[in-house]
């Protein structure tokens, strides 16, 4: 029940924001969720996660040394 309950609100927050983006003009895109927290948001790597909340870019070339992984997997769905 528990599970039905929250993934409705979830299914119903997006249809709220779809609604809003359209209204505006805005597009939507979709991201699938699978590895956002692992990939650089600024060079596309597949980096280290040395601990839960930290992320750590593989690519030498890129400038992004050490990053929250949350706020790194919100970067790269935007971009």
């Amino acid at each position: 029940m528990n599970r039905r309950l929250h993934s409705w609100a979830f299914a119903r927050l997006q249809g709220r924001i779809e609604d809003k983006a359209t209204e505006d003009g805005i597009a939507v895109e979709y991201v699938h969720p699978a590895y956002t927290s692992q990939t650089c948001h600024e060079c596309g790597h597949i980096g280290r996660r040395g601990a839960q909340a930290e992320f750590r870019c593989a690519n030498d070339d890129c400038h992004v040394t050490e990053f929250q992984a949350d706020i790194n997997a919100v970067g790269r769905t935007a971009s």
